[in-house]
């Protein structure tokens, strides 16, 4: 069996469009195997972005619809956006997105994982997600100019059956729920 080696870089990469603090770049690799050099189109970012998992002190899932450009549809989530890494940590990051998009504050906030890829294929960037606990509505939500979100509060055990009957399709919300099922179980338990 072939061991899987890290294909290294060739050059910079080229800039093919610029829009909204992301790029479409054109970046060569060189195959370990052949050494062959092969280009590929990737999406580039600026920045990091935070992914909460708000759940209300009455186990609900604090969730958010919007429309999504890419999907053409409006989409059931959860909260977040990029982090101003030269003014806020991550974790302040995460509050101010989970206050800016509900209303809600959180009295506990905890990482879930360290580094979470979208699409490692394409996408260079990552996001931290987070789970929020005890949170509770104290704002109205402070959409920005170009956002516009409904607050969708729903109690757990609704939300993973809409996971489980396909209502609930954006990825990284899965993914998110999924890390955050294992700390929640017990809560999961309770509600039955």
């Amino acid at each position: 069996m072939d061991a899987v080696k890290k294909w290294q870089k060739v050059g910079q990469a080229k800039i093919l469009a610029v829009s909204n603090g992301r790029r479409l770049i054109d970046q060569a690799f060189k195959n370990p195997k052949n050494g062959q050099v092969l280009d590929f189109t990737l999406l580039d970012s600026d920045g990091i972005t935070v992914i909460i998992f708000p759940l209300t002190i009455r186990v609900e899932v604090v969730a958010i619809r919007q429309f999504r450009h890419g999907a053409g549809e409006i989409i059931l989530e959860l909260p977040g956006g990029n982090a101003d890494t030269e003014k806020e940590s991550f974790i302040q990051a995460a509050h101010r997105e989970l206050l800016e998009e509900t209303g809600y504050k959180a009295s506990k906030l905890m990482p879930l994982s360290n580094k979470v890829w979208l699409e490692p294929g394409i996408w260079t960037s990552h996001i931290l997600p987070f789970l929020a606990l005890g949170c509770e509505k104290t704002n109205k939500k402070k959409n920005d100019d170009n956002e516009s979100t409904n607050t969708v509060v729903i109690p757990l055990t609704a939300w993973l059956d809409m996971i489980s009957a396909g209502k609930i399709s954006d990825m990284k919300t899965l993914a998110i729920t999924s890390l955050a099922m294992p700390i929640l179980s017990p809560r999961k338990e309770r509600t039955k």
